[in-house]
C-alpha cells in the first residue's frame, strides 16, 4: 500500500433525516479500526 491513502465516503438515507454527528462518528470508527488492523 502507498501512503497517502485517500477514502470517499458516500451515504445514502432513506429520508431527509439525517444526523450529521452519526455519520461523523461513523467515518471515525472505519478509520480507527483500519489503523487497528494495520492497514
Amino acid at each position: 500500500m502507498q501512503y497517502p491513502v485517500q477514502m470517499t465516503y458516500k451515504c445514502y438515507f432513506k429520508d431527509s433525516r439525517k444526523d450529521l454527528d452519526n455519520v461523523a462518528f461513523a467515518v471515525k470508527l472505519i478509520h480507527d479500526e483500519l489503523l487497528a488492523a494495520g492497514v
